[in-house]
């Protein structure tokens, strides 16, 4: 009998689901996908995984798209995941380095290779930058367009041709951007020749006779202007900081870096794959990545992106296009193509043009609790949330800003409900917050709980920004429970054959002065009156305006059911600025509306009340459920000590960053610019503590509408160098005589402390207040930094029987009483040891007050085992506001040292007290209990003070 040698080598992912490790800063030549011997590169876990399996990628920058290979199943998804907390980025961008002077502040790089054409995009330090132009880009707003107007006298334009007598003679080629005076769509167009004599360039035709060229062109004149326009694409324009051009025949890229810096000196990136996530398989989920610079292809099903930072996935020119799509050119930073597919808890920020897009082929799509903003920066009908698919339910997203409409949902069964909707017509008009058209065939489309607010079109555009705008034959809607409110033109406008709407239950407010609530526009189209008819509105609430004004002017009450709305002329909410929408106790409002099955069911008190909401009902509130932190991932490990922001929130006027991966009680600061174009970031807040878990936070006021953040780990405060100390004691004759310490050398004491003349001071029987009495601040600025120093030791232990504060010292209040016992500490600002009667341990730890974060205490040990332990107490105080303090304590005994940092508010300003400012430090030591100075009943028998300190460092 033969026998075989038979070797089974069992692969990790067979029999069972298998979890795969990517780490590309592995150093081991063996790669199996194990923790040991991880991956370097996402493409190979994908091309093993299967159904069930899980791919962990760690820390890093994955240049590379990832391509499942697989399907997952219902039960078994494939799985991309972060590797715990650790950001991973997987960009569509390639690094350029390899810099040179070409002129003046312009370098370039040879050899650089930027395939995708209209999508080719050049980053600095993750910031999109500018295609050279004329004119200049004065602002750095991508919503300002800072164009010139064309020239409008007979002869100067065409569907082929504009004028205008300052474009420079070089503009031979190129790309025109161009937004018509309707204003409501720009387009591009390829520069075909510049006549010098006559100043008029020339471009590839309009087709005139296709939507949206048709009232979009310069043939066109609105708002006195035939249009706007700015050139781009020319070497000759790149004269300005941020500005870049590619020439592609010679593989060169040509740079300004903002500021005018070296570019080496930053990060510079080019766009070179167009996807970031290409997904043609099923059941697939992706969680906790960071994705820039290219898009993701959902072009699957049952596909999912959770917990994702999305930033920069779009970008691009509008290629010329001849048909309806040049109004929607440029694609989406998500692109959702198959059925039921999710998009959760995921910040999407900044791009050219859609920011999801959801096919009219996809089907049961889902939006939930998201933060979208920034999208259609050209300026045309793409929006950050574009759908157009069946029964998608975008519910609970925070959706804003944007060059035209910010929202829009066309889909058969599509549910539109508790999200912010916001910032919208930033460039065009003729828009909306929620825009729709439709075909006269009823949607089925629910609207309801959301807000809508903020839209503002520029001059040049006119005044046509709205809330909600049921365009040209919108059939089916049903709108309810809605608040609009500061927009430019109407609240709710309709247009041509809009029929069988519901509209209930609303509320609009301040929807633009001399504006009407509701427009309509009913033109002959076709040589047919069309009309807007068999809409219903009921119970909805305004401002005291006309209700509906219609062009031609014509009565649509008559054919409209249009009953029961009310109008207040003053505001019968609770606080609008709060954007607290909740109605006060009304008599016209409340308990006035009509019964309307499912819409007011549920409603508070004897009926319905008029608007969305309920007096004695639920105050919903829409948008997410949560607050994003910045796109503040690395994108270069060559900035070391950048703080990624987990959590941003607003606070009144001002905003609330937090973070848990800084440096263990190290030290940071805030870093901000209002320009993303702007190479500089100014510090405006320092030595700002970390506590013991890495974790931190910072408050800082908000300056402006658009304001970005970064924090930055820095060098920590400086302790007191002793000897210059502004002011420095070791209790040594003659300055300290044999004695009560009381009076000498400007310090307040109760009698039991003495002073023995020989270098130390204790208190003989007890534990009593000894206080400083000099005011030593150095002045009232911002990241003054306090210390104080003193060295003691603790008397014989004994039990007590209370909680006590056996030792402390800190920031006493100047300008109260100096007389015995009622010397105070500034609340938050004192340190020290505490005895625990509960424990028989003692801590180091602050003293009363409010202390808004960080760590505050921390045991030290039984103190049954701590009596004549000599300590040195470094209590370090850094002003962050005019009341508010970093902390950092050290107390050290021998070679061991506890820590605690915190930060404290002390509840008044301490350069405003009463005998003419300042502060003061000094130590204490306190009884058993409040009232029994002079008995030593302390955890400690009487201390002795060898050396104090306190030093102001401005």
């Amino acid at each position: 009998m033969h026998k075989r040698l038979i070797l089974f080598f069992l692969m990790p992912s067979m029999l069972w689901a298998a979890t795969w490790h990517v780490d590309l800063s592995s150093t081991e030549v063996t790669e199996n996908g194990s923790p040991t011997y991880p991956f370097k590169t996402i493409a190979q876990a994908s091309a093993v995984m299967s159904a069930g399996d899980t791919c962990e990628i760690h820390t890093g920058i994955y240049r590379e798209t990832i391509v499942p290979t697989q399907n997952g199943s219902s039960g078994s998804p494939i799985r991309y995941v972060a590797y715990g907390n650790e950001d991973v980025v997987v960009s569509g961008t390639e690094v350029v380095d390899n810099w040179q002077v070409y002129t003046g502040s312009i370098y370039k790089a040879t050899g650089v290779s930027m395939p995708l054409g209209n999508k080719n995009m050049v980053f600095f330090n993750s910031d999109a930058q500018q295609l050279a132009r004329w004119p200049n880009d004065l602002d750095g707003d991508p919503y300002t367009y800072d164009a010139f107007f064309a020239e409008t006298g007979a002869g100067t334009y065409s569907d082929s041709y504009i004028t205008h007598y300052g474009i420079p003679d070089y503009w031979t080629s190129g790309v025109i951007f161009w937004l018509g005076a309707h204003s409501g769509c720009s387009v591009q167009r390829n520069i075909t020749g510049f006549d010098p004599g006559t100043h008029q360039l020339s471009f590839t035709p309009m087709p005139t006779s296709v939507w949206p060229f048709s009232n979009h062109s310069p043939l066109t004149y609105e708002n006195g202007h035939r249009g706007i326009f700015f050139l781009l694409n020319r070497l000759e324009a790149l004269d300005a900081p941020g500005e870049w051009y590619y020439d592609s025949a010679a593989s060169t890229l040509y740079f300004y870096a903002p500021g005018g810096v070296d570019p080496s000196t930053g990060t510079v990136e080019v766009a070179v794959r167009d996807k970031t996530i290409d997904l043609t398989k099923n059941y697939i989920q992706f969680e906790r990545l960071n994705l820039f610079g290219a898009y993701v292809n959902m072009q699957n099903n049952n596909c999912s992106l959770i917990d994702m930072r999305m930033r920069h996935c779009i970008a691009g020119l509008i290629p010329d296009i001849n048909t309806t799509g040049a109004s929607t050119a440029g694609g989406a930073a998500i692109d959702i193509i198959g059925d039921n597919n999710r998009i959760e808890r995921c910040l999407l920020e900044e791009g050219t043009s859609n920011g999801i897009n959801i096919s009219g082929n996809a089907s049961g799509t889902i939006i939930l609790n998201n933060v979208i903003r920034n999208f259609d920066q050209q300026g045309n009908h793409c929006a950050p949330i574009r759908s157009a698919g069946t029964d998608a339910l975008i519910v609970s997203n925070s959706i804003s800003g944007s060059a035209r409409d910010v929202t829009r949902a066309t889909g058969e069964g599509t549910v539109f409900s508790y999200n912010e909707v916001s910032d919208g017509l930033k460039a065009c008009a003729d828009g909306g917050l929620f825009y729709v058209t439709g075909n006269s065939i009823p949607r089925n489309v629910e609207l309801s709980y959301n807000w809508f607010h903020d839209a503002y079109s520029p001059a040049y555009a006119g005044v046509k920004a709205t809330g909600i705008y049921l365009d040209n034959d919108t059939s089916g809607y049903k709108v309810h429970h809605n608040v609009v409110w500061d927009v430019q033109w109407g609240g709710l406008h309709f247009n041509w054959d809009a029929w069988y709407n519901e509209i209930y239950n609303n509320t609009f407010w301040n929807v633009g002065a001399g504006e009407a609530v509701i427009l309509s526009w009913v033109p002959f189209i076709n040589g047919a009156q069309t009309d807007v008819r068999d809409n219903t509105l009921i119970n909805n609430l305004s401002d005291v305006r006309t209700w509906w004004e219609s062009s031609p002017a014509q009565d649509e009450t008559l054919d409209n059911v249009f009953s029961n709305n009310i109008q207040e002329a003053s505001s019968p909410f609770v606080s609008i600025p709060d954007k607290n929408f909740m109605p006060v106790n009304d008599p016209d409002i409340v308990d006035q509306g009509v019964v309307i099955a499912g819409v007011t069911d549920g409603y508070a008190g004897a009926a319905p009340d008029i608007g969305a909401y309920e007096y004695g009902g639920t105050q919903w509130i829409p948008g997410p459920d949560w607050t994003p932190s910045y796109f503040s991932w690395l994108l270069d490990g060559s900035m070391p000590g950048w703080i990624r922001i987990d959590l941003a929130e607003i606070a009144g006027g001002n905003v609330i960053l937090s973070f848990t991966n800084g440096p263990a009680n190290g030290w940071f600061e805030l870093q901000t610019k209002t320009n993303l174009m702007d190479a500089a970031w100014t510090t405006v807040q320092t030595n700002l503590p970390i506590d013991a878990t890495g974790a931190g936070s910072v408050t800082n006021p908000i300056v402006g509408p658009q304001e970005f953040y970064r924090l930055f780990e820095s060098d920590p405060p400086p302790l007191p160098p002793g000897p210059s100390a502004l002011y420095t004691t070791s209790f040594d004759s003659p300055a300290f005589s044999s004695g009560t310490l009381d009076g000498q050398d400007g310090w307040f004491a109760q009698t039991q402390w003495q002073a023995d003349g020989a270098g130390s001071v204790a208190n003989t029987s007890g534990a009593f207040i000894r206080a400083h009495t000099t005011n030593v601040l150095g002045s009232t600025a911002i990241g003054e930094v306090m210390a104080i120093t003193s060295t003691f030791t603790l008397g014989a232990y004994s039990s007590p029987s209370a909680d006590i504060d056996s030792w402390e010292e800190g920031i006493f209040i100047h300008g109260m009483s100096h007389q015995q016992g009622v010397q105070a500490w500034s609340p938050g600002l004192s340190a020290g040891i505490y005895y625990d009667v509960g424990t028989g341990n003692v801590e180091l730890r602050s003293g009363t007050g409010t202390v808004t974060s960080g760590t505050n205490s921390t045991v030290i040990g039984a103190a049954s085992g701590l009596g004549g332990t000599t300590y040195t107490l470094e209590t370090v105080y850094t002003k962050t506001s005019s009341d508010t303090w970093a902390v950092t304590v050290n107390l050290i005994a021998g070679a061991t040292t506890n820590s605690i940092s915190y930060v404290a508010s002390a509840g008044i300003d301490l350069n405003t007290d009463s005998d003419g400012g300042g502060i003061l430090g000094g130590f204490q030591a306190l009884p058993c209990s409040a009232g029994s100075p002079g008995v030593a009943t302390g955890p400690f028998g009487a201390s002795t003070v060898t050396d104090y300190s306190i030093e102001v460092i401005p």
